[in-house]
């Protein structure tokens, strides 16, 4: 499984320690093949959100068992970055005026 997460700007020092947490606990999903490469990763900058990306190989080759281990994935993506007190990025936009709008 590929998985591309965003992160906001106001958050960028907590990048590393959220990748780390997500990276470490990887290992510990039995159905995460420890033969096979997987990361936790700042891959880009983007308009209005940092992009993070986990690779993971499950095991599971049944529909199910490998939704499953999916949903395990990205709830401790969740947990991850709500420990570390960040937040996900959504679509914004800052609009800066030298006046008043009218």
């Amino acid at each position: 499984m590929v998985e591309n997460f965003s992160q906001r700007y106001e958050d960028f020092g907590k990048i590393s320690s959220i990748l780390s947490r997500i990276d470490k606990r990887l290992q510990q999903i039995p159905e995460v093949d420890a033969k096979e490469p997987h990361y936790a990763v700042f891959i880009r900058y983007d308009d209005s959100a940092l992009l993070c990306q986990v690779r993971a190989h499950i095991t599971r080759t049944d529909r199910v068992g490998f939704l499953k281990v999916q949903e395990s994935v990205l709830l401790l993506i969740a947990q991850a970055v709500t420990e570390e007190g960040a937040l996900f990025a959504y679509p914004a936009r800052r609009i800066f005026t030298d006046g008043p709008i009218l």
